[in-house]
C-alpha cells in the first residue's frame, strides 16, 4: 500500500520463503502486478506469490533456478523472466 509517497506493509501480508536464511537477492512484481517474485541466493531458488484484489497474496510457487545464485531479474517480451546470476566462489 503507497501512503504519502512511502510503501506501507498490509496487515497480515508477510509471508516466509522456502527456507530460513535463504539470501533474498531482489524482490519485484511482474508487469501486470498480478504476481510477486523473489529470488534466492542460497537455495537457487525463485519463489513466486499470486496477488489478490487486496494486494494479499495467496498461492505461493516454488521453482529451481536454472542456473546457480539467482540474483537480479528482469521481464521481457510476453512477460518471460530473465534471471542473472551472482556467481559465488568458496575459497
Amino acid at each position: 500500500m503507497f501512503a504519502n509517497g512511502k510503501l506501507l506493509a498490509l496487515p497480515y501480508s508477510m509471508r516466509a520463503l522456502s527456507a530460513n536464511n535463504t539470501g533474498p537477492a531482489q524482490v519485484s512484481f511482474t508487469r501486470d502486478g498480478d504476481t510477486l517474485i523473489v529470488t534466492e541466493r542460497v537455495t537457487s531458488l525463485i519463489d513466486t506469490f499470486a496477488l489478490d484484489d487486496d494486494g494479499l497474496t495467496g498461492a505461493h510457487k516454488i521453482f529451481q533456478s536454472v542456473g546457480a545464485t539467482p540474483f537480479g531479474f528482469d521481464f521481457g517480451r510476453e512477460g518471460r523472466l530473465f534471471v542473472s546470476e551472482a556467481q559465488m566462489n568458496s575459497k
